[in-house]
C-alpha cells in the first residue's frame, strides 16, 4: 500500500520524471528530448511545456557564454515557443513565464550592446559582421518583448552605421510607435535626409 501510495499515483509521466532529474543535474539536452516526448504525448501539459521553456533558456545562456550566436537565436525562438504553448494550455506559470522573459530579453540585448561595442574596437574588416550579429541579438530582444524601445534603437544606430538605411527605416518607424522620444525623430528626420540627398 506504501509502495502504491509513493508511486502508484504521482501525476508526472516517466518523461517528465526524468526531465525533473536531468534538470537538476543540469542536462540541459537530455532534459528537453525528455520534455519534447513528454508534450508529443500530452500536448496540454503546461507544466512540461514550461519546463522546456526553462530548458532551452539554459541552453541559450550556454550558447551566450559560447558566443555562439546563431545559436544563441535559435534558442530562444524554441524558449518562447515553449512558453507560448504552456500559456495557452493554462496560466498556472503565467507569473514565472513573464519574469524568465524578461531576464531572457535582458541576456539578448546585453548581448546585442556586447557585440556593438566590441565592433567599434574591431578592424574595419571585422566591424560589420560583429554589427550585424548585435542586429540579431537585438532581433532576439525584439522577438521576446517587441513593445521595448531600446532594441529597435540599438538595432537602427547600428544599421545606420553601417549606411544600411533600407533596413534602418522599418526599426525607426516600429520605434516611432512605441514612443515618441526625440532621439527616434531626429534618426528618423537623419534618414530620410540621408535618403533625400
Amino acid at each position: 500500500l506504501v509502495y502504491l501510495m509513493v508511486t502508484g499515483f504521482q501525476c508526472g509521466s516517466a518523461e517528465s520524471t526524468s526531465a525533473k532529474l536531468y534538470m537538476q543535474r543540469k542536462e540541459w539536452d537530455a532534459a528537453e528530448l525528455a520534455l519534447v516526448k513528454e508534450v508529443e504525448n500530452n500536448p496540454a501539459n503546461a507544466e512540461a511545456w514550461y519546463n522546456l521553456g526553462q530548458v532551452r533558456l539554459r541552453k541559450a545562456e550556454e550558447s551566450l557564454e559560447a558566443k555562439n550566436y546563431s545559436q544563441v537565436k535559435t534558442d530562444f525562438e524554441n524558449m518562447m515557443y515553449a512558453y507560448d504553448k504552456s500559456l495557452g494550455a493554462a496560466t498556472d506559470f503565467q507569473q514565472q513565464i513573464q519574469t524568465e522573459k524578461l531576464f531572457a530579453w535582458q541576456k539578448a540585448l546585453n548581448a546585442g550592446v556586447e557585440l556593438f561595442n566590441r565592433s567599434i574596437k574591431a578592424p574595419e574588416a571585422e566591424a560589420a559582421s560583429i554589427r550585424a550579429e548585435a542586429v540579431e541579438m537585438y532581433d532576439v530582444a525584439i522577438a521576446i518583448n517587441p513593445d521595448s524601445l531600446l532594441p529597435y534603437k540599438n538595432a537602427s544606430i547600428a544599421l545606420q552605421i553601417d549606411a544600411l538605411t533600407d533596413r534602418q527605416l522599418p526599426y525607426l518607424q516600429k520605434a516611432r510607435k512605441i514612443s515618441a522620444d526625440p532621439e527616434i525623430m531626429s534618426l528618423l528626420i537623419q534618414l530620410y535626409m540621408d535618403r533625400g540627398d
